[in-house]
């Protein structure tokens, strides 16, 4: 028997809304959000989740981010019964990429990146501004303990980013087979110049052992990494023979959305860029 939930099951490209936002620099990204039903009149504050897409969702038909790969873990946030706001942008197509492959979180040159306080990825800037402008606006009353990202492959990648930028910012985050770079090889300086910064936010890492655009190992070092520091606040799920499109299977872990939900920052500070509104 089914149960109401999944009887009214929302799908994401038939609720979000639409939208395009423009940086404080002049970059323009589409996206898409999502608002909880009635939330003008609730009288209580909602979680955010953003969701960043990987390589393959790349373009600027404002669809794909949540019609493609991310389809259904963005349904299974919007199912989970957790009422939140939902902000999915989108990076333009290639040659563009939320992290620059040359510079994976990991390798020297991201560490050299963050040490600059730099972290200059034109599109995901512009993610990061989009961001903070819903964060900001009151309209949309957003709850700062309960700031969660998630994404896989350059997207998880972006997710390992964010976490690290701004370790204030966010509750949580599930990165998605999104370490792990042949172009950027990680090393130990760049990895323990990072390790710092994750120690305090709850992170449920996933990767496939059979993953042969992003080799398991990349997570495996990250991982093993934050635990070495006495990081107690980090999961790895390894799936079994999963290739590199991990997302279904991901998103249909048992507890996930309430495991990701649950997580709370209560020492929140926004060092999120300030947007210009335009």
């Amino acid at each position: 028997m089914f149960s109401e939930r999944t009887l009214i099951m929302k799908i994401p490209d038939e609720v979000f809304a639409s939208g395009m936002f423009t940086d404080s620099r002049g970059t323009t990204i589409p996206y898409r959000y999502y608002l909880p039903e009635g939330y003008e009149t609730a009288g209580k504050r909602y979680p955010l989740f953003l969701y960043l897409h990987g390589n393959g969702s790349r373009g600027s038909d404002n669809a794909a981010q949540i019609t493609t790969y991310g389809a259904t873990f963005n349904a299974a946030v919007l199912n989970s019964g957790h009422d939140c706001i939902m902000l999915a942008p989108q990076c333009p197509a290639h040659p563009n990429e939320w992290i620059d492959r040359l510079a994976y979180p990991g390798s020297d040159a991201f560490a050299d990146d963050l040490a600059d306080g730099r972290l200059e990825r034109i599109h995901l800037n512009a993610a990061i501004e989009l961001l903070s402008s819903f964060i900001q606006n009151e309209a949309y009353r957003v709850d700062t303990s309960r700031i969660y990202v998630a994404g896989p492959s350059n997207g998880g990648a972006a997710t390992w980013a964010l976490t690290a930028a701004y370790p204030h910012v966010f509750a949580a985050a599930i990165p998605m087979c999104g370490a792990g770079q042949a172009m950027s090889p990680m090393t130990k300086a760049g990895v323990d110049a990072l390790v710092p910064r994750w120690l305090h936010t709850p992170i449920w890492a996933f990767h496939g052992d059979a993953d042969k655009m992003l080799s398991i190992e990349g997570t495996k070092t990250l991982v093993n990494a934050i635990k070495a520091a006495g990081g107690d606040k980090i999961r790895f799920t390894v799936i079994p023979g999963g290739p590199h499109n991990i997302v279904t299977t991901v998103a249909a872990t048992d507890g996930l959305t309430d495991w990701l939900f649950a997580q709370k920052n209560d020492d929140f500070v926004n060092t999120l860029p300030t947007p210009t509104l335009r």
